[in-house]
């Protein structure tokens, strides 16, 4: 980095980046996440595939008790140190019971609605690594069995779902023979499919931005960039539960960037074609100096861009740290490739 002309250099290095992204890296490495069932508590797979990926990238990592990622790309500095963070953890289910007619009662793992469980495929992951399909359906499915009014009109809630495993059984000891239980977890398929240049998926809440993230670092890593301060690179396992980065967040850490999906509804102002910079949650605003300058930055660089609210959302139960220096090329990169990458992405 040039000390005496640090915003200049900055520049040039953010525009080297962008030249290197690697975009069949990015789109191969989210298929792989995709294809790695994850819900809260069954993340260990996928933080596996996250160690390879990082010791390819021959960058130091630590895994916590609880199966998070802590990796660190040192800098010209240990001071005023910065963070990135993704969450490799998914919504899911889990068997809460076996029924007498042999099929499952679930409840949810994370904070999702019911109606979009309905006719999914999922797998059930029982002990010693035995797997099972099946499908998710309500108790009341068949309009020939009772009637389009009775199956319109059934209420729409976990308590109300049913699994049919993909095997023979007609009663609860048929199912428990196959060495099903309560408390197996119950993963749901992305079905990950790209048309038109947009990709569809379950899951992408945080796959993309896990990919994302991988992608960013690999072009840093090819250009060999001496960044001003060392970046902590978190991968969390429990976000969808309500807790993230809290507890492997280094206490040097001065600036954090959080890389999630926003919420594309009425009410709010996000934008699917573009950055959506997070400006509060119910909690309280995030740092005042950190997202002028993500804002700073998307305007000086012509990026399109959103500030929202988000009023029923803890984003990974821990705000934005205040920004003792600026953002230089990283999070230039970042803005840039969020843009690029996430137009067809969500």
């Amino acid at each position: 980095m040039n000390l005496d002309h640090p915003e200049e250099q900055t520049t040039k290095e953010a525009q080297n980046i962008l030249k290197v992204i690697d975009e069949e890296y990015l789109i191969n490495t989210l298929f792989k996440l995709l294809n790695i069932p994850s819900p809260t508590g069954l993340t260990k797979k996928i933080a596996t595939f996250i160690s390879r990926e990082l010791t390819q990238m021959e960058i130091p990592f630590e895994v916590t008790n609880r199966g998070a990622i802590s990796a660190t790309i040192k800098g010209n500095q240990a001071l005023h140190e910065r963070a990135i963070v993704s969450h490799l953890d998914t919504i899911g289910a889990m068997v809460t019971q076996i029924k007498k007619n042999g099929r499952l009662k679930i409840t949810n793992i994370g904070g999702w609605a019911a109606r979009f469980a309905e006719c999914a495929r999922i797998t059930i992951y029982s002990d010693d690594e035995k797997t099972f399909r099946g499908t998710v359906l309500p108790k009341k499915a068949s309009v020939h069995a009772c009637g389009i009014k009775e199956v319109n009109e059934f209420p729409v809630c976990w308590d109300n779902l049913e699994i049919r495993i993909d095997e023979i059984t007609n009663s609860k000891a048929d199912t428990e023979k196959f060495g099903i239980n309560v408390g197996d977890f119950v993963a749901f398929d992305s079905n990950q499919e790209i048309t038109n240049g947009f990709i569809n998926a379950r899951h992408l809440d945080d796959k993309a931005g896990v990919a994302i993230v991988l992608t960013l670092i690999k072009a840093i890593k090819k250009l060999n960039i001496l960044i001003p301060t060392d970046l902590h690179l978190l991968f969390t396992v429990t976000e969808e539960v309500g807790s993230g980065a809290s507890s492997i967040l280094p206490p040097e850490t001065s600036s954090m960037v959080l890389v999630d999906c926003s919420v594309v509804a009425k009410k709010q102002n996000s934008s699917e074609r573009g950055i959506t910079i997070a400006m509060k949650d119910e909690r309280g605003p995030y740092s005042h100096n950190l997202t002028r300058k993500l804002i700073e930055l998307c305007k000086k660089h012509n990026l399109p861009h959103k500030r929202d609210v988000f009023n029923r959302y803890v984003r990974m139960r821990l705000q934005l740290w205040q920004l003792e220096t600026t953002f230089k090329q990283l999070c230039w990169a970042l803005v840039q490739m969020l843009l690029i990458v996430l137009n067809v992405l969500i």
